[in-house]
């Protein structure tokens, strides 16, 4: 056995003994990590700058409008 298949049956048997109710995580080697355990994440955000662009040019985009904003510089 390898280092690192010692150090994980290691772990399996302590972590049987007794249940851990509050521990630091580690992660040793993602590579070797099953799908199950990784959380995907979906980010939908809309893209301003092509809403944006397609209302200066004429066209419909259902839920927005542009606002024109105005600034002050003063010297």
């Amino acid at each position: 056995m390898t280092d690192t298949s010692l150090l994980m049956e290691l772990r399996r048997l302590l972590a049987e003994k007794e249940k851990v109710k509050r521990a630091e995580k580690a992660i040793d080697d993602q590579i070797a990590i099953p799908a199950e355990f990784w959380k995907v994440k979906e980010e939908r955000t809309p893209d301003k700058l092509k809403i944006k662009n397609h209302i200066n040019a004429g066209q419909v985009v259902p839920g927005c409008s542009l606002i024109p904003t105005y600034s002050l510089q003063t010297r």
